[in-house]
C-alpha cells in the first residue's frame, strides 16, 4: 500500500494567494490590462515602449503626489 502524507496546515496557506486587497486592486490585474493594451496597440502601430514609458511615467508622478499628500504638502 501506498503511504499518503498529509501536510501540515501552515503548509497550505503558502499556496494561497497572497494579495489581501479588493479584486479592483490587485496588481496582477493591472499587468494583465497593460499587457492587453500594448498588444491591441502594436497592431495599430503604436510602439510598445511608448505605451510602457508613458504607464511608468504616470505610476512615478502618482507616487510623488501620494508621498507628498502623507507628507502634508
Amino acid at each position: 500500500m501506498g503511504s499518503s502524507k498529509k501536510e501540515p496546515a501552515d503548509s497550505r496557506t503558502i499556496c494561497q494567494d497572497p494579495f489581501q486587497g479588493l479584486p479592483h486592486q490587485d496588481p496582477r490585474n493591472h499587468i494583465k490590462e497593460l499587457k492587453d493594451l500594448v498588444s491591441r496597440s502594436q497592431q495599430n502601430e503604436v510602439f510598445e515602449h511608448h505605451m510602457l514609458w508613458g504607464c511608468i511615467q504616470l505610476v512615478q508622478s502618482t507616487n510623488v503626489r501620494i508621498s507628498n499628500q502623507l507628507r502634508g504638502h
